[in-house]
C-alpha cells in the first residue's frame, strides 16, 4: 500500500502481467503465477525516483516488499 501511495501504481504489476493473469482460470493458479513473477522479478525501484522519498523511507519500502518473509518487518511497530 505504501509503495502504491508513493508511486501511484502497485509493485510488480504491468499491462503484460495483468493480461497473462486474466488468461488463467482459477484463483489458485493466478496467485501461483503472480507469486512466481514476484520471486523472479527484480525488486521494484520506482519509489526511489520519487521526489521527497529519502533513503530511509525507500529502505523501509524495500524491506516491506521483500520476497522472503524473514527479511520483512515482523510487525507494524
Amino acid at each position: 500500500l505504501l509503495y502504491c501511495m508513493l508511486t501511484g501504481a502497485p509493485p510488480h504489476r504491468d499491462a503484460a502481467r495483468l493480461a497473462e493473469i486474466e488468461k488463467i482460470e482459477t484463483l489458485a493458479d493466478r496467485l501461483g503465477a503472480y507469486r512466481k513473477w514476484i520471486e523472479q522479478a527484480p525488486p521494484p525501484l520506482e519509489h526511489r525516483k520519487m521526489p521527497g522519498v529519502d533513503r530511509a523511507l525507500a529502505d523501509i519500502v524495500e524491506r516491506c516488499l521483500a520476497v522472503d518473509p524473514r527479511r520483512r518487518f515482523p510487525n507494524a511497530q
